[in-house]
């Protein structure tokens, strides 16, 4: 996340904050959350024939998108965040079910990819998949993810430069050089 404060910044308050911590030793101002907005990301994978053959589709990639609601999922996003989708989860991708990832850099955070809908073959296709009794062997699938929208989020800071309190809003936007593929 980065921040950037939506208030003017009182002439002087270098000094006087310097000045106060040396008087009264150094203070932490806790804020709130005055307003968020959910981000999304997106892990597109490219379906090899083997792919399409099984989910009886004619697209050629695969979708699983998610919400970003807190700072945490941002702080721990990386290009990395994109399943590895392995023959394991034929039933979830045909199913169009949620997939549920737990971060690998922190515990408790977890991003709920939902698949998004495939187009389907045409019906003699599904009809000829119906009766085919071969193996097919699936490479695993590793997507490319993308930042949809961004999370946002308000916060809001009272303290006081002198005798009178002092309102500050930060605006923090994801930051997206941090989350982007390499």
């Amino acid at each position: 996340m980065s921040y950037i404060s939506e208030s003017p910044c009182p002439s002087g308050i270098s000094f006087r904050k310097s000045l106060q911590q040396f008087v009264k030793g150094k203070k932490d101002y806790p804020g709130s959350v005055i307003s968020t907005v959910a981000g999304e990301i997106s892990c597109t994978y490219q379906l090899d024939d083997a792919w399409q053959k099984v989910l009886t589709t004619m697209s050629p990639e695969v979708i699983l998108k998610a919400q970003i609601t807190t700072p945490a999922q941002v702080n721990y996003l990386t290009s990395q965040a994109c399943p590895r989708l392995t023959a394991n989860d034929f039933d979830t991708i045909k199913g169009g079910k949620q997939y549920l990832m737990e971060s690998t850099r922190k515990d408790g955070v977890a991003y709920a990819f939902k698949v998004m809908p495939l187009q389907k073959a045409s019906t003699s296709a599904r009809l000829k998949e119906f009766f085919n009794t071969n193996d097919v062997r699936l490479v695993n699938l590793q997507g490319v993810m993308k930042i949809e929208t961004s999370f946002e989020q308000r916060c809001e800071y009272i303290h006081k430069t002198g005798k009178s309190p002092v309102k500050s809003i930060l605006r923090g936007v994801q930051d997206i050089r941090a989350s982007t593929t390499r």
